[in-house]
């Protein structure tokens, strides 16, 4: 990560900041859970310049996520939860950050970036019981959620 800040067109150091915490969240969850213990954990991580933004891309070849997990409760690991829900708690935070500063993942347009979001938030705001107050999360969220097509594909579709 340590060439972030040296790359200029990233703009101010508090948003080289925010870009470099949450990529390596993502990459240390891709490390944590996407592989077998005692497997290289192999992963890419793309920086794309695109005009008016920058694209961070993390791939992995991990394992695939297990849904089974989730249908056993005596199962689950709520200790695990419970980190999952703060991690993704500071992730929301830095993007409700970067949310102060434009209406859009991407800059001032709706774009393929708020797509994933919209449905990670939509899962977030549905399954973690009192969750954070994020008011630029919530603006952007309520403008996501009543697209006819995230109403169509995303929120018409209950979660199990």
């Amino acid at each position: 990560m340590t060439l972030l800040p040296a790359i200029p067109f990233f703009g101010r150091a508090a948003d080289v900041s925010d870009l470099e915490r949450a990529v390596e969240e993502v990459c240390l969850n891709v490390v944590e859970h996407g592989f077998e213990p005692g497997q290289a954990a192999s992963f890419d991580v793309a920086l794309l310049r695109r005009p008016g933004h920058v694209v961070v891309a993390v791939e992995d070849r991990g394992l695939p996520y297990d849904f089974a997990d989730l249908e056993a409760p005596e199962a689950r690991d709520l200790a695990a939860i419970a980190a999952s829900q703060r991690k993704t708690s500071q992730v929301l935070g830095i993007f409700d950050s970067a949310l102060a500063r434009q209406p859009y993942a991407a800059g001032p347009n709706f774009s393929m970036g708020d797509v994933p979001l919209g449905v990670m938030v939509y899962r977030f705001y549905h399954l973690v019981p009192e969750p954070p107050k994020f008011p630029n999360l919530a603006r952007w969220y309520a403008s996501i959620a009543s697209r006819p097509a995230f109403v169509e594909h995303v929120s018409s579709i209950p979660l199990q």
